[in-house]
This record gives C-alpha cells, structure tokens and sequence, in this order.
C-alpha cells in the first residue's frame, strides 16, 4: 500500500490495557474533545475544540480513546443536551461533520474523530441488552457495555463490507476497469462496488456474490488491497481488485443504475474536464480507483 487510508492511524496507541486504570500513576496530560449528535465543535480555522486538563482518578463518563506521547486523549458525549446548553460561543465555533472538514484537519486527527464518532453510535444504539432486555451500562472506559441482570458484557459491533475494483485485460490492449456510475447532486460519479458481507461467508465470496448480484458479472483471480475503517456508522471496508472473466454485463437496476468499462486514460480525461467525478478522496473508493489509474495509464 502506498498511502494510508482516511480515518486510520497505526502509530496511534490505544492503549487497551488501561482501560480499567487510565489515569495510573502521575496525573498527566489529557485532551478531552466532545461530540453532539455525531457533530463536533470546529472554530473558524478548522481547529477542532478540545479540553486540556490534568486527569486524575475521577474521569466521569468519559470514553477512554488513547494516548500518543504527549496526551491521553478522551471523548465525552454531549448528545443529551440540547444545543443551547452547551457551553462555547458560537460566534467563534460551529458544529460540524466529520466529513464535511477531513480535508481540513491533520490525517491523524481524522482518524481520531472517526474512532470517536463510532464508539459513541454505538453506545447510543446499544443501551439495551440484545439477551434480555435490561438496561446495560458502559464499563472498561466505554469500550463494552454490562447488562447486570443477565451478566452479558456487550461490545462494538463492526459490520464489514467489501469493495472491489474490477478490471478486465486483453492481450494487447488497454486494461479496463468496469465502473458504478451514479448521479451525485448535479455530478456524474464512478465509484466501486461494494456490499456487506453475510453470515458464513467468507470476504472472498461476498467479493463473488455481490458483483454477480450487481451487474452479472463472474469474477477470478481476487487479491486484497487494502482496508479502512469506516466510522459512518460502524464499518470496516475491505478493499480488492477482481479479474472480470469477460466484459458481457447487466446492472441489476436496483442498488446499480449504470455501469461502464474505462481504460485508465479515459478515467483521467474525464474527471480531468469535470465530466466524470471520481470518488470522495476520504474513501477506499477513491484509493481503488487511483491506484488503478497510475498504474494504468499510457
């Protein structure tokens, strides 16, 4: 892999095994950056608000994220207070998306965010136990959820999904790779294929069934690129190329309206005279799509 994905970060710690005992030792050092409703509080610089304080024994109901080597980092959810009682100037900060400001912020910061929009979906979605029904309560720092009254600890539920990039070569001639084509606001957009995987199924064959669902194609020779997590709410895309055994296909008319085959020049001629949108930079898609043109072009 040549670059990193959006919303990852391997040098990030963290830190699992404080999560009972965050804050051991000396207080130290920590951020505390707040969400509500799955937006947070940006100034007019793009600098995400956050709290710096020393962390001691008492950390409330704070989430426990991580730490590098300058900070321990937390989050603390304010979706359960209206916007008027949260306590900054909106003449100076805003509430905004994540997505809507990732080409504005640090990479490791984004992934930061990410990591903290989803774990607070899911405490939102998960107050109730799946075995019993009984209210359940947040342990480890926010990392599971206890139901006391059948003794079942719960935790984050990912849901993975595969996308893949499918491409055809001929002896001799250009590679093409086959393309999702949808309309996005007033922009035609390509984008891969993609889909959740199923029960007793294994990445592989999900990459199999789903393009074959999609538009009717048999595919061979998959290889695994790369993966991204995927915090919107609570995925993790698993990212392949896919070898098309001919260029016969039919859209399924449901999930995909149009498709069609491009040579990497052709992708880039087009999404360089604005007829064409690539997918969002922030990604997988986008990652598929790009490596397969710089490979590609001639």
């Amino acid at each position: 892999m040549s670059r990193p994905q959006f919303y990852s970060n391997h040098a990030f710690d963290r830190a699992a095994h404080q999560r009972r005992q965050p804050q051991s030792g000396q207080p130290c050092s920590a951020k505390v950056i707040s969400i509500w409703k799955g937006l947070f509080i940006i100034d007019k610089n793009a600098d995400v608000h956050t709290e710096e304080t020393l962390i001691r024994d008492d950390t409330g109901n704070m989430l426990f994220l991580g730490r590098d080597q300058e900070f321990s980092y937390f989050g603390k959810d304010l979706s359960h207070h209206s916007a008027s009682d949260l306590q900054f100037d909106f003449d100076q900060y805003e509430l905004k998306d994540l997505r809507d400001i990732v080409f504005q912020i640090d990479h490791k910061l984004a992934a930061l965010l990410a990591y903290l929009k989803g774990l607070t979906h899911w405490h939102q979605t998960h107050q109730y136990c799946s075995r019993c029904g009984a209210a359940t309560q947040a342990i480890d720092m926010g990392h599971s959820r206890l139901c006391k009254s059948c003794d079942t600890t719960h935790f984050p539920r990912i849901d993975p999904a595969i996308i893949v990039l499918i491409e055809y070569r001929e002896k001799n001639k250009a590679p093409k790779c086959l393309m999702n084509i949808r309309q996005h606001g007033q922009a035609t957009m390509c984008t891969a294929f993609a889909g959740f995987v199923e029960i007793g199924e294994s990445l592989e064959d999900a990459v199999i069934r789903e393009v074959k669902e999609e538009v009717n194609v048999d595919v061979e020779n998959i290889r695994y690129v790369s993966s991204q997590p995927w915090s919107f709410p609570s995925s993790i895309m698993v990212g392949f190329r896919a070898t098309a055994k001919s260029m016969d296909f039919k859209v399924d008319g449901d999930e995909i309206k149009e498709a069609k085959w491009y040579t990497a020049n052709e992708l880039k001629e087009l999404s360089d005279s604005g007829a064409l949108a690539l997918s969002r930079k922030d990604s997988i898609a986008s990652f598929l799509i790009r490596e397969w043109m710089e490979e590609n072009l001639v």
